[in-house]
């Protein structure tokens, strides 16, 4: 959870506050347990002494988190902003103006719920010069969500955009946030230097380059099976011999025949299992495809012959870049890295999509599939 949570916003401010959480619900539920523990005539003094100690603690943590201060108002008229932080009531309080404000971080953090789940927290920090602590003020699971809200942001407070989800930090100003790639790269009049701008595909690729006019092609190597896959298809598997099993106990049964339910559920929780294992081998085995199409860029996929697409304007691409993309992770080996995670992609955003393709590429290809797609805007 982020340090502050957003209060409100109108045309003169943003603010955002320190909230009471789950914490206090959880707190005030362990002193409940604690005094009646405490009161209760069956335990033992010494476990009686063990409750009232517990139940003081966390009655401690409960008063602190309740008195404690943090928060953050930024005023766009003024340029100002103003922090108060500690306890109340000598809670501290500081101010300054815009130009004390380094600007907005979007950075990628890795979280993890036990020893061997990670997932990945998208999270917004107001960096203040002369600060080693940024403060943090938004976090989000949801990768579009959290650039839709890093660049209302800093439209609104007019501060530099500071990205770090990449391998390199990149730094806009405000006046360049979404701002399309179009306008940014240099159109070229002629097709053979258009032609010449596009790279060279590097040698031993498994990818597929298809230059037929009016529209360019480009179909990527099968994904193949990954390691994330592993728990759905255990699970799926689970369904399968589950509903295996209760079928063919229900067929056994002595007597009258069956009733439809005990063999219609079982076979529901097999088709389930075997739909969801099929779709995951269709998955591993099917190749992307990009095509470039007048205005256009068109990802699809194939699925069971089926074509699935999703088309983005190419005057609305804001980002073609090679990125770490996170992934949620359940390992089964012991102690795993932050990074272990994280796979880079071809990373494409626009106003209104964002896509992740290429993870299976080798380092070169991604660099040759972000340069070819850089050259088709233009294009």
């Amino acid at each position: 959870m982020s340090e502050v949570q957003f209060v409100r916003q109108d045309d003169h401010e943003v603010r955002f506050a320190h909230r009471l959480g789950s914490e206090v619900v959880w707190t005030a539920g362990l002193v409940a347990f604690c005094y009646f523990g405490y009161r209760s005539a069956l335990v033992s003094p010494f476990s009686r002494w063990f409750y009232g100690v517990f139940g003081l603690v966390a009655a401690a943590i409960g008063l602190a988190n309740m008195l404690w201060r943090y928060q953050l108002t930024l005023d766009v008229r003024s340029r100002t902003w103003t922090r108060r932080t500690g306890f109340w009531p000598r809670a501290l309080t500081r101010a300054g103006t815009f130009d004390d404000l380094d600007g907005l971080i979007l950075a990628i953090e890795i979280r993890s719920t036990g020893r061997n789940v990670k997932y990945p927290v998208w999270v917004i920090r107001l960096s203040i010069k002369r600060e080693s602590h940024s403060d943090s003020i938004a976090e989000f699971t949801n990768e579009r969500k959290a650039y839709q809200r890093f660049e209302s942001l800093v439209k609104t407070l007019r501060l530099d955009a500071i990205d770090r989800t990449g391998d390199r930090e990149r730094r806009l100003p405000w006046h360049a946030v979404e701002r399309p790639l179009v306008s940014q790269v240099a159109r070229v009049g002629s097709r053979s230097a258009r032609i010449a701008a596009v790279p060279t595909l590097p040698p031993g690729s498994a990818i597929h380059v298809s230059d037929v006019q009016p529209n360019t092609s480009i179909v990527l190597p099968a994904r193949g099976f990954s390691r994330h896959a592993v728990v759905p298809i255990l699970i799926a598997s689970f369904f399968v011999v589950f509903g295996a099993i209760s079928w063919r106990n229900s067929t056994l049964l002595e007597g009258s025949p069956p009733d439809i339910t005990y063999i219609l559920v079982p076979a529901a929780f097999a088709l389930i299992g075997a739909g969801l294992i099929l779709l995951i081998v269709e998955a591993s085995i099917s190749r992307d495809e990009i095509q470039n199409r007048g205005e256009r860029i068109v990802f699809g996929r194939r699925l069971f012959g089926l074509r699935l697409r999703k088309s983005l304007e190419k005057r609305f691409i804001e980002e073609i870049a090679v990125k770490p993309a996170p992934t949620f992770d359940v390992g089964f080996l012991p102690e795993r890295s932050q990074s272990a995670a994280i796979h880079h992609h071809v990373f494409v955003r626009s106003q209104h999509e964002l896509l992740h393709v290429g993870g299976n590429l080798t380092p070169d290809e991604q660099e040759w599939l972000r340069g070819t797609l850089m050259s088709w805007l233009t294009g």
